[in-house]
């Protein structure tokens, strides 16, 4: 997977998803994560400083009453602090915390339900985004996790069947050894680490976060 390096408000990374899925409350089964490490971003402490976040962000396939569409989340940081939005977003979604070391390629084919408002960007562009996450009470109303393509294939190193699946998972960097994060965590794909990490800007979560477009 490639290492992204970029000052915040440049190119967004994000799935291109061309239709707006209309607003309500669907069955949904995750079908792909977006890693991007090394992202330049201003510092939490000190906006004048810049620092190298790694981000994640999820794509789910959502059964809505006119067929299958699409829907992704904000980018949220990697983080396995209890008070992070990541590990509030698996929590809600799961019903419990993820364990230290959790690899959230395992989300992957998992199935929740999804509260979708449908918002504007500061640019004007229309977009559907996450209100709220929990699980869902019957796993057969989600979509089957090759309902749908996704745009410009996987992002996860993952095979999945039609019934969501995972067969094998890699680590995103393709078998590559661990890596450092430099704060004594390690990488393996994309980790949820216990160690707890600087606080997160407000509005990096699914729920609250910054315009993806």
């Amino acid at each position: 997977m490639a290492i992204l390096s970029q000052n915040a408000g440049g190119q967004i990374r994000s799935y291109e998803v061309q239709k707006l899925c209309p607003e309500g409350v669907y069955p949904a089964r995750c079908i792909d994560i977006m890693d991007s490490f090394g992202v330049e971003e201003p510092s939490y402490d000190d906006p004048s400083v810049k620092v190298k976040k790694d981000k994640t962000r999820f794509l789910f396939s959502v059964q809505t009453a006119n067929g299958v569409e699409l829907v992704q989340t904000f980018e949220f940081n990697i983080s396995g602090a209890p008070k992070s939005n990541l590990v509030a977003f698996i929590r809600t979604w799961l019903g419990k915390a993820p364990p230290p070391a959790f690899d959230t390629n395992n989300l992957i084919g998992e199935v929740c339900q999804l509260s979708i408002a449908n918002r504007t960007s500061k640019k004007g562009t229309a977009y559907a985004a996450v209100g709220s996450i929990a699980p869902l009470m019957d796993p057969s109303q989600a979509p089957a996790a090759n309902a749908v393509e996704i745009p410009g294939g996987p992002r996860a190193s993952v095979i999945m069947d039609a019934k969501g699946g995972v067969h094998e998972t890699m680590s995103s960097g393709h078998g590559e050894a661990p890596t450092s994060d430099g704060q004594g965590g390690v990488h393996v794909g994309t980790v949820v680490v216990s160690k707890p990490s600087s606080p997160e800007d407000a509005g990096n979560g699914s729920t609250s976060g910054k315009d993806p477009f």
